[in-house]
């Protein structure tokens, strides 16, 4: 992928956390989707981790995230 289309997805993610403060990232997800930011395909988690770091690097933004909920199994 070009570095102008990923900067854009940077920006995209930015603006969408910035507007919004708390998404799961289901929910980031089906707007990524809905604005087809790479043609209506779905963002990875670690493409998502990816994009979270090197926003961090290249802008100084820090995303942060809690960890979901896990059901634990007690047998």
């Amino acid at each position: 992928m070009k570095p102008a289309k990923i900067f854009q997805q940077y920006i995209w993610l930015v603006t969408l956390l910035r507007k919004h403060k708390r998404l799961t990232l289901e929910k980031i997800n089906q707007r990524w989707i809905d604005d087809k930011v790479i043609d209506g395909k779905p963002i990875t988690r670690m493409s998502f981790y990816r994009h979270k770091d090197a926003i961090l690097n290249m802008f100084g933004i820090i995303i942060e995230c809690e960890p979901s909920p896990r059901i634990l199994d007690r047998r």
